[in-house]
Order: C-alpha cells, then structure tokens, then sequence
C-alpha cells in the first residue's frame, strides 16, 4: 500500500513534470516568434544588441530547450527583463524596453506562458518533495 505523503509526492511530482514538459515544448515552439521579435528589432533599430548577435545559433541544440544554455538564457532575457521587470538585462543595457513591451500580445503572451509554465511546475515538484519529507 502506498502512504498518503507518497502519494502526494507523486501526484505533485507528475504535474509538476508535465508542466515543466510543456514548458520546453512552448520554449520549442517560441523559436519562430523569437526570431520574428529579432527581425522587428533589427527593421526598427538597424542592429541587435550585441549579446543577442553572439548567441544568434545557440537554439540548435537540444540542450537550449532543456534550459542549460546559457546563450539561451541571455535571449531570453533579451525579451522577459522588460515585460516581467521593466528593466534590461545586465547583458544587454542598450535594449529598448519600451519597444519590447510594445510588441503585440500574439508574439509576446507564449514566452510569460512559457516562464510560468517552467516556474509552477518547479514550485509542484518542490512542494510535492517537502510534503513527502514532512509527513
């Protein structure tokens, strides 16, 4: 027989994987509008920052989606600094936020999707583990 706090932990635990799965398969999915996004820029501002060019290739791994590139987390940064903080980030200071907020919700609403995606399923799996060390 299964215990209550196993239990708990595995159901927490599922969702949280599933959550977080569907977070890389959005991560996946967002490349075209990442690029979209890099486009939009480049038309408005003749050139991409500087960190956003070095890690122009850095998405053909599958590791990118996994969350361990680190050129992957700067180009991200490149679009959620300014919606979640309204500042740059330290890589980029020269990026214009305002622009970037201003983007229509169809390219930027699936990257916050994609955040909170990763970030409640990270807080299931932690909850479900300390329920499961509690009880």
């Amino acid at each position: 027989m299964i215990k209550v706090s196993n239990l708990i932990f595995i159901i927490f635990g599922l969702l949280g994987f599933f959550l977080i799965c569907c977070s890389f398969i959005l991560a996946a999915l967002n490349r075209k509008r990442y690029d979209e996004i890099c486009i939009l820029y480049k038309e408005k501002h003749g050139s991409l920052p500087e960190a956003i060019t070095l890690f122009k290739g850095s998405d053909k791994n599958i590791l990118n989606i996994l969350y361990f590139n680190y050129g992957y987390a700067v180009k991200r940064q490149f679009i959620m600094m300014p919606i979640l903080s309204n500042k740059n980030s330290i890589h980029m200071p020269d990026v214009d936020k305002e622009f970037i907020r201003g983007l229509p919700k169809r390219l930027i609403r699936p990257f916050l999707i994609e955040h909170y995606l990763a970030i409640i399923g990270a807080i299931f799996i932690v909850t479900g583990w300390a329920i499961m060390e509690v009880i």
